[in-house]
């Protein structure tokens, strides 16, 4: 334990099962950053009294003694009663508090102390930068109407391939239901090659095609899961691909256009914003906005077809976005078309 957690920590603060944010009066004390900071300014601690604050404000509901402090801060070490009363002055004098106001941590004599604050907690939100892959199959709610077991059979020995395949480049699966595979990279060209994998090796499948997107954003990380606006655009973008395509966005698409070993074609399209209409309800704004690379391992015509928006709405009111179309040829050198 003291290898793992260092010498002054103990059992009880290294096996919290959670990261907590303690907040009373105008003090908040982050477990995760081990910080107390009063009206956002930092206020310096040694560890030990960081910990006995901790452990004071975590075990609120009781009296802690003596030999549950030395237990909990000291793992147990013998200290001198001066040393204790050191530290506890030190954490009252952090908060404000003091031996004789003692309006927050009270003494009960001959039995140890207690945290008598009004105390607020919650968990902290955590989050990271984080390439979201989502893939689903195209046409699966038809493919499971017309035959059930074919149809479950195909979705495991494809799943097998692109579980493999997010695994093999550094990938996480974090969300799974049905045919729809959500997970996480670190690396937005490992998400975007993963995608490539995935559409090459199930290139003879003829019935469970695949649509994937890729974006690269900000998510919110709660125990295992993942959520927030980068993993809905994810969704959104694996919409607007065609089966055994895959569509990633803005800085994402600029990196993955560089990096990805398939030929490819470049053209742009310019259209205003979804800002109203009846498209608005479908938030599909975020989602069209800014850069748009799509990949399909297949071999395109010579020339790209005429741009069309393909976002199922015909209305005037619903154009499509600046885009960058990135399609794959087996010539790499051509020119944009003028638009």
């Amino acid at each position: 334990m003291r290898a793992q957690c260092g010498s002054w920590r103990s059992p009880a603060v290294c096996g919290r099962s959670s990261t907590l944010l303690y907040s009373f009066e105008d003090f908040s004390l982050d477990t995760a950053r081990r910080e107390l900071r009063r009206g956002g300014a930092l206020i310096a601690l040694q560890p030990q009294v960081f910990d006995l604050l901790e452990y004071a404000i975590r075990n609120r509901e009781r009296v802690v003694s003596k030999d549950d402090l030395l237990a909990a801060v000291w793992n147990g070490r013998i200290v001198s009663e001066s040393t204790l009363s050191t530290r506890i002055n030190a954490a009252r004098s952090a908060i404000g508090d003091s031996g004789e106001e003692q309006r927050l941590i009270r003494t009960a004599h001959g039995k140890g102390i207690r945290f008598a604050g009004v105390v607020r907690e919650g968990e902290e939100t955590v989050r990271k930068l984080a390439a979201i892959f989502a893939a689903d199959v195209a046409g699966y709610s038809r493919l499971m109407g017309q035959d059930e077991i074919g149809t479950l059979r195909r979705l495991t020995a494809c799943r097998a391939i692109l579980d493999e395949r997010i695994a093999a480049h550094r990938g996480r699966i974090f969300g799974s239901a049905g045919d729809s595979v959500v997970a996480d990279f670190a690396s937005a060209v490992d998400a975007v090659q993963c995608a490539v994998a995935v559409q090459e090796a199930l290139a003879g499948e003829e019935q469970m095609r695949f649509r994937i997107g890729v974006h690269v954003g900000d998510v919110i990380v709660q125990g295992d899961n993942l959520f927030g606006d980068g993993v809905n655009i994810a969704a959104r973008l694996e919409v607007l691909a065609e089966p055994v395509e895959s569509a990633s966005r803005g800085s994402c698409a600029t990196r993955s256009a560089t990096s990805c070993p398939m030929p490819s074609r470049i053209w742009e399209s310019r259209a205003s914003r979804i800002s109203h209409g009846p498209c608005a309800s479908m938030q599909l704004a975020p989602v069209a906005s800014g850069h748009c690379l799509r990949l399909r391992p297949q071999q395109r015509p010579a020339s790209p077809p005429p741009y069309r928006p393909r976002l199922g709405c015909q209305s005037s009111y619903c154009p499509l976005p600046i885009c960058r179309m990135i399609q794959t040829r087996n010539t790499s050198q051509m020119e944009s078309p003028t638009i």
